[in-house]
């Protein structure tokens, strides 16, 4: 028999697992007090009957119902509409067991009163047609039971029960370190989402992690999440796509400057992801920006990321330069991502930038600067790691863009010397660009002056000098080439 998959109706929880959860699953959800247990629990009943019309039940044991209601009232995915109408219903384990002698008055729990709640549980679905449950928390019933043995067989004979009707079970369970109170539900359940969280910096860094899940594939490793008005929102991993769009080598992408389109012999392919390194004040800020006010005024989709001014600022600079990035902006050519960098999840920095990248079809993207990164706390591995997605992604796109980073060392005649530095100092970064533009200042009679050589560019003939560079009020002005040539 085909076991049917049910999106849980959590976009990155169901990216996690997928597609989703095998129908008839019990699923363990496990975590400290404050993890976020029973926001995602409701959010998995309020979606299914948002997304699949599946009824629901959601039975509370350690408050009333009503406050339960009451605390997730705010958040988006409420709907009052369902409660009213039945199709999700709200209760409490306690007015059920309150019409059995089910632990009262020192009363021991039998194997026969495990048996009469079960039934009692498999009623209420009966009667709602319920496809989704929510026991919150198993942890409150297996107090109430006082009997390891019993509390097993509670858990197991209810998931045989409510599985042969198709009813998936939430159960929700204290933990600490990784250990559930009676260590019982961890072997019974078929799957099990651990939710944690840690102090930052300026906020709570929460996570969770698929630990089991029988009958699917799923991505392991912890994945970060926040939990706002919106519910949960999931940022599962981002696998490194090797993938390449049919993208065009003939095809290029004009630079806005003139001279360097003449450089890489009429602009960059299409595709490629490119590196604009060099010192502060070398232009590399205005050599993104002429890019993306190019892209512009071809009618095509242009993100820029900003990772280091305030954006009111980048506008400014822009406009100082004759781009209106504001009309651009409403004209729906030019979209800004401005992510967080101060307790910012990787994979949460990726969606943020991929998201915009698909809702407007983009065509062209700036990074600006990938320098600013470390400032997340993030090691070199691990930032490392995230570019490598992000211009896999981007590829699988067909995505032009331009990345750019600082070096250090102020003066050099010697391109491999100052290759050196940054691949000492850029996590390597040559080897996951298709292209790498040096910006650098150079020192000629007694003068400082801008220099600009194209280092890399894969599948394209390019321009080998180093020639001279301005900035002007028009932006970047490429001129002729430095000291004398030989042939």
């Amino acid at each position: 028999m085909e076991t049917k998959i049910r999106e849980t109706g959590i976009d990155g929880l169901d990216k996690t697992l997928e597609g989703g959860i095998p129908e008839g699953h019990v699923v363990l959800l496990t975590g400290q007090s404050g993890t976020g247990k029973t926001v995602l629990s409701m959010q998995w009943l309020f979606e299914g009957w948002k997304n699949l019309e599946h009824p629901g039940i959601y039975i509370s044991v350690t408050e009333p119902f009503t406050k339960a209601i009451k605390n997730i009232a705010s958040m988006d995915f409420y709907d009052r509409e369902p409660l009213e109408n039945g199709n999700l219903r709200f209760t409490d384990l306690r007015s059920m067991v309150e019409l059995m002698d089910f632990g009262t008055k020192g009363k021991k729990v039998e194997r026969d009163d495990v048996d009469e709640l079960v039934e009692r549980i498999e009623g209420l679905v009966d009667e709602t047609g319920a496809r989704r449950m929510v026991i919150d928390s198993i942890t409150a019933v297996g107090y109430m039971i006082d009997d390891t043995e019993l509390f097993r067989y509670f858990i197991f004979r209810l998931g045989t029960v409510l599985s042969g009707k198709g009813c998936t079970v939430f159960l929700t369970s204290e933990s600490r370190n990784g250990s559930t109170p009676f260590n019982v539900e961890d072997f019974i359940s078929d799957g099990i989402l651990d939710l944690d969280y840690t102090q930052g910096e300026q906020k709570v860094i929460r996570k969770m992690e698929v630990r089991k899940m029988r009958g699917i594939d799923f991505r392991s490793g912890n994945m970060f999440f926040d939990i706002s008005t919106k519910g949960i929102t999931i940022y599962p991993k981002i696998p490194v796509d090797r993938r390449i769009s049919e993208t065009d080598f003939q095809k290029r992408k004009t630079t806005g400057i003139e001279k360097l389109d003449e450089m890489l012999k009429g602009g960059y392919p299409e595709g490629h992801i490119i590196l604009i390194t060099g010192n502060s004040g070398t232009g590399k800020t205005t050599f993104c920006m002429q890019f993306l006010s190019e892209g512009v005024k071809k009618g095509e989709n242009c993100v820029h990321v900003n990772l280091e001014e305030p954006l009111p600022q980048v506008k400014k600079t822009a406009k100082a330069h004759g781009w209106d990035f504001d009309k651009y902006e409403e004209d729906g050519l030019l979209h800004f991502v401005t992510p967080e960098l101060i307790d910012t999840y990787p994979d949460k920095f990726l969606y943020q930038i991929l998201n915009v990248v698909d809702e407007t079809d983009a065509d062209r993207i700036v990074l600006d600067s990938v320098s600013s990164l470390p400032s997340a706390g993030l090691s070199d591995d691990k930032l490392r790691q995230i570019l490598l997605q992000l211009n896999s992604a981007l590829k699988a796109r067909g995505v032009t863009g331009l990345m750019t980073h600082l070096t250090s060392g102020l003066f050099s005649q010697d391109p491999e010397q100052i290759l050196g530095s940054t691949q000492a100092s850029d996590l390597r970064l040559s080897s996951l660009v298709d292209g790498i533009i040096m910006l650098r200042y150079v020192e000629r009679e007694n003068k400082v002056g801008k220099a600009i050589h194209v280092l890399k560019m894969r599948g394209c003939d390019h321009d080998k000098y180093v020639r001279e560079l301005k900035i002007t009020d028009k932006g970047i002005e490429i001129g002729e080439v430095f000291g004398k040539v030989e042939k």
